[in-house]
Order: structure tokens, then C-alpha cells, then sequence
């Protein structure tokens, strides 16, 4: 038997902060509200809604901070209570126990948070309007090879094998064993958006098969891999057998819209080649590397991997050859074995930081102006 669930009941009077935007969790704990409403806002606006109709006031029974919680980063919005709040506080190291006591209270947090993640990834994407998709024909097709184990069917997977197209139905999630693999959105200004390269014992697949819905985005072997795959019916009875996987896929879930929040605040830095300093910064972060570090640190990707990352950058490739140039120049950053080489880790991201502080005093200033406008226009 496991230890019993036995979570904390924390009280906020009206109007104070629960968490800051910005600030390190500092408690490891997301919250379900037993009484009163809170409200979760952001300073910076990167989606106007979230989802479409949103009002981002929450209710007895909702839940929040999960993604802070769950990553040990900095909380990605703030939440201030609108009335007196009673909140079950609930740590990360009890959330096995979570879902061992409540298995519905489990399912809903995933099923909340891959429908944000749905959304955000349809905005990264720009596809609100338009249904395009990646285009697969460069990709190799072939059926894996198959064999039966107790829970899962195991299969193996060639460099740039489609192992499942966006927009497609899906009754499977996958769990990496070996190998690579590339997840991929298509851009509304064409070609494709890289939104991850998973690695073994990562999951995926998991959003289709939560709430039924088609494929949001197309995964393709990035070399040879090996992956277990698990049908609904066996995901089902695993969700009350082995909490730790239902703890992991809500991680790796919080962890992705994390990262994309970190790409949609990115699209708003005016400069691209500072745009190329932040997605380094974001990526260093993701992985986080102590950004106070004077070592050096090469990533697991190349320039050209770089610019697949960022959205709404020009595809055109002089244009591109050009900034990755003005990229390079920084004394800090070179090539080494074709991936991106920090020379310093703590000089880069002090640098790379510059761009950031600077986009965030534009929205802020640009916030006021909108606001003066509007009062002006009102009179």
C-alpha cells in the first residue's frame, strides 16, 4: 500500500496574489479550488484566449498552476483570488498518490491540459483559418516491423519513417525505447514547424488519445527508433495501475505548453537575429542548464533545426543564410560537429536576455499607448 493521500487546504483572502507571473514556484504545489473564484491573467498577452471564450476565471472544482508545478519553473501567469479562496494544495510528489485516490480527479488535469496544449499548438501554427498539413511524401511510409508484448505492441521505426501524419485519427500513445523522434506541426506560411525531438522514455501521442480527436501534429522517426505502442483499452486500465505514467505524461505535457508559450513570446521580439538569441536561451532553459555557468555547452541541433523552431521567420533561404550570419558573429556562439556551440554559457545568456527585457518594455509600452487610445476614443 501507498502512503495516503493527505494534501494541505490553504485560504487566500480577496485580492491577494497566490502566485506571481514571472516568479520561481517556490512551494512545488498546483491547487484545486474548493471555495471562491480566481482569477489567472497574464502581463504579457502571447493568446487573447485560451481557449476561444475563456474568461480566465476559475471556479470550485477547476485547477491551476500545474505546469509550474509540475516543472519547477517559473509560474507562466499570475493568479490573484477574486474572494475569499479555500484551495487543496496538492505537491508534486504526491501527485501518484493523486491519482491512486482519485483517478477522475487525474484524468481531468491531462484532458485540461492537452486541451491547452491543442489550442496553443494550433496557434503556434497560425491555423485557426486553413487546414494545411505537413506535406509526408518525402518521408518513407512503410509499416513497421510488429511484435506482441503483454500490454503494448512493439515496433521499429527507419530514419524519416511517418509514424503518424497530422490530422489523423488516433487510438494509440507511443513511449520512446529507442532512437529519435521528430514532432512536427505544418506553418501557415508553409513548411513545418519542429515542436520537439523526443528521446527514449519520452511519450507521445498521448493528446488524441485523451479526447478522441485527430492527430495535431505529424511525428516522424528522426533516426532508427524503437517504440512501445498502447492502445486505448490498455491505457485505460494502466491509468489505475501505474500512476508514475500518468504523472509522467502530465509532465511532459506541462513541459510542452511551457515551451510554447516560450515560442509565442518569442514571435514578439521586432529583431530576428535577437529572435535566434532567445529560442537558444529557451532552448537552454528547457533544459535546464544554470544560465549562471561560465562553461561551455553544445546543443543537439544545427542552424538549420534553429530557424525550424521559430515561427512566422522568413523562409526564404538568402534571407536566412543571412541572419544565421549575423547569428554567428556574436563572439560567444560557433559551429562545432554542424550543432550550435555556446562558448559561455552565463555571456550568452546575458546577452541573448537583452532582446527579451526589450520585447517586454515594447508590450508594456505598447499596452499603455492602447490604453490611453482607448480612454482618448471613449471620450
Amino acid at each position: 500500500m501507498g502512503e495516503q493521500f493527505n494534501p494541505a487546504i490553504v485560504e487566500f483572502h480577496k485580492d491577494a496574489y497566490i502566485f506571481i507571473e514571472g516568479e520561481k514556484d517556490s512551494t512545488g504545489c498546483f491547487y484545486i479550488i474548493l471555495e471562491g473564484k480566481v482569477r489567472i491573467s497574464k502581463e504579457i498577452q502571447v493568446v487573447y484566449a485560451e481557449p476561444p471564450g475563456s474568461s480566465g476565471i476559475l471556479g470550485p472544482g477547476d485547477l491551476f498552476g500545474i505546469v509550474s508545478a509540475m516543472l519547477g519553473r517559473s509560474h507562466i501567469d499570475a493568479a490573484r483570488a477574486l474572494t475569499y479562496v479555500k484551495l487543496i494544495s496538492v505537491r508534486k510528489d504526491q501527485f501518484c498518490q493523486l491519482i491512486q485516490s482519485n483517478t477522475t480527479v487525474a484524468v481531468k488535469i491531462v484532458l485540461q491540459l492537452s486541451k491547452r496544449l491543442r489550442y496553443l499548438n494550433e496557434v503556434l501554427a497560425g491555423k485557426q483559418k486553413g487546414d494545411k498539413k505537413i506535406d509526408i511524401t518525402g518521408y518513407d511510409a512503410k509499416m513497421p516491423e510488429i511484435a506482441f508484448t503483454d500490454n503494448t505492441l512493439e515496433r521499429t521505426y527507419l530514419k524519416n519513417a511517418v509514424i503518424f501524419p497530422e490530422g489523423e485519427p488516433g487510438d494509440e500513445l507511443f513511449i520512446i525505447k529507442s532512437g529519435a523522434v521528430k514532432i512536427a506541426k505544418a506553418a501557415a506560411e508553409g513548411g513545418e514547424i519542429l515542436l520537439a525531438i523526443l528521446q527514449p522514455g519520452d511519450i507521445f501521442g498521448e493528446m488524441a488519445l485523451m479526447d478522441a480527436s485527430p492527430r495535431t501534429a505529424s511525428a516522424i522517426a528522426y533516426e532508427n527508433c524503437q517504440l512501445r505502442a498502447l492502445s486505448r483499452d490498455s491505457f485505460e486500465q494502466m491509468i489505475k495501475t501505474q500512476p508514475v505514467l500518468i504523472a509522467r505524461i502530465t509532465t511532459q505535457l506541462a513541459e510542452r505548453i511551457w515551451y510554447i508559450y516560450k515560442k509565442l513570446s518569442n514571435t514578439l521580439i521586432a529583431d530576428p537575429v535577437g529572435r535566434m538569441h532567445d529560442m537558444l536561451l529557451i532552448n537552454l532553459e528547457k533544459k535546464q542548464v544554470s544560465l549562471d555557468s561560465s562553461q561551455a555547452y553544445s546543443f543537439d541541433f544545427g542552424t538549420n533545426e534553429l530557424t525550424i523552431m521559430m515561427v512566422g521567420l522568413s523562409r526564404d533561404e538568402g534571407e536566412i543564410s543571412l541572419l544565421v550570419g549575423k547569428l554567428l558573429q556574436s563572439k560567444y556562439l560557433g559551429i562545432l560537429d554542424g550543432k550550435i556551440f555556446i562558448k559561455n554559457v552565463a555571456e550568452f545568456a546575458a546577452q541573448a536576455a537583452y532582446y527579451r527585457k526589450k520585447m517586454q518594455k515594447d508590450e508594456k509600452t505598447r499596452k499603455v499607448e492602447q490604453k490611453r487610445f482607448m480612454q482618448a476614443d471613449g471620450n
